[in-house]
């Protein structure tokens, strides 16, 4: 069994992709829009809208976005936080730092009893995330 996260976007899903391409290593390896899948069908509010992204991780792991299908007030993403273990303290920083930057840190980087650094922040697109160093 495999578990892919998938954001949901209020019409801004390519740019937190890119942002996360960046941020992350990754490559965006699939990008459709509305109008990719459902051609001049496509309602007109949704044509240039992004129908499914994904992003492809140096482990082996995707993460797949797009904007909203309904035509319902949006509330973000509730209820869910990213969790990524870094490699080493140096890593787990500059990701903190990028992913903090123009959001909200809900607890700042430190040591814990279970890492060697843990922190958590909701990003510019308003995605939780925990990031953490490995004790070793």
């Amino acid at each position: 069994m495999k578990v892919t996260p998938y954001l949901t976007s209020a019409g801004d899903c390519a740019e937190a992709m890119t942002y996360y391409e960046s941020a992350l290593g990754g490559k965006l390896s699939m990008v459709m829009t509305f109008v990719d899948i459902m051609g001049e069908g496509a309602p007109e509010d949704l044509g240039d809208k992004m129908a499914h992204m994904t992003l492809e991780l140096s482990d082996g792991s995707q993460l797949f976005a797009s904007d909203v299908f309904e035509e319902v007030e949006y509330k973000g993403v509730e209820g869910v936080a990213m969790s990524v273990t870094c490699a080493d303290a140096a890593d787990a920083e500059r990701l903190f730092g990028v992913m903090s930057e123009g959001g909200t840190v809900t607890m700042p980087l430190s040591k814990t009893d279970w890492a060697a650094l843990f922190g958590m922040c909701r990003d510019q697109f308003g995605v939780g995330w925990m990031i953490d160093a490995d004790a070793g």
